[in-house]
């Protein structure tokens, strides 16, 4: 998944998602890594045999990839059933980092760092910082708020 075939994605924070960006009528194209990013945190990735809820939801293209490619999306949804404690927050961390790591192995990031802090523990608030380094050594920043009690991201900072 790289830049070059991606339509840009813009969140919307009155509906709390992301959706296409037009331009009129036409699609917007991608300058940034932040359809790659999105789609690859947001969208529910399958589940490990490890795991709590082990091969359940995920991408069903998954089960047809040929050896060798990358399953499409995260862990994350994994995590809406946990209090938020340092063990979330480790988690959240891992979960997007290996979703993101597809572009690292593809050539479109030099680098990918994931960092999860509590906002606030009462009410559920989670941020998820990305940090994507790409191939020029620019550095793309991505901030995402998680909101446990509502289970969903809510929204960028």
């Amino acid at each position: 998944m790289g830049v070059e075939n991606d339509v840009q994605l813009e969140y919307d924070p009155i509906k709390c998602f992301f959706d296409i960006k037009f331009d009129g009528v036409d699609l917007v194209a991608a300058t940034n890594l932040i359809t790659a990013a999105v789609i690859s945190v947001f969208t529910d990735g399958r589940s490990r045999a490890d795991d709590v809820i082990p091969n359940s939801r995920g991408w069903c293209g998954d089960s047809l990839k040929l050896e060798g490619e990358t399953n499409i999306g995260s862990r994350v949804w994994l995590l809406t059933q946990r209090k938020i404690d340092r063990t979330l927050v480790t988690d959240l961390e891992e979960f997007a980092f290996d979703s993101l790591e597809h572009l690292i192995n593809a050539g479109v990031a030099l680098s990918v760092i994931a960092v999860a802090t509590i906002i606030n523990k009462q009410k559920g608030l989670v941020n998820l910082d990305v940090d994507i380094e790409d191939p020029n050594g620019d550095l793309q920043k991505f901030k995402y708020v998680w909101d446990q009690l509502r289970q969903r991201f809510i929204g960028e900072l």
